[in-house]
């Protein structure tokens, strides 16, 4: 599995990858999760790298949104 991680540049998120978690044991399925170094706290997890990295960047959205309203 290789590192990977969400960017944050100009207000957008850009993709560096997600990172394979292997197999959920209770469904079965594969499962892949996105991380962001650039977003603490971050952790998605989707049954496709496309929808780990949509819900990845709501998840990013609310946590900065949520860090500006405490600041």
């Amino acid at each position: 599995m290789a590192a990977s991680s969400l960017c944050l540049q100009n207000g957008t998120i850009d993709s560096h990858g997600v990172s394979d978690s292997g197999t959920d044991r209770k469904t079965a399925e594969r499962v892949f999760l996105a991380t962001s170094h650039d977003v603490p706290g971050l952790i998605a997890q989707g049954r496709t790298v496309a929808e780990a990295l949509d819900i990845a960047r709501d998840v990013a959205r609310k946590l900065i949104e949520a860090r500006r309203e405490r600041f």
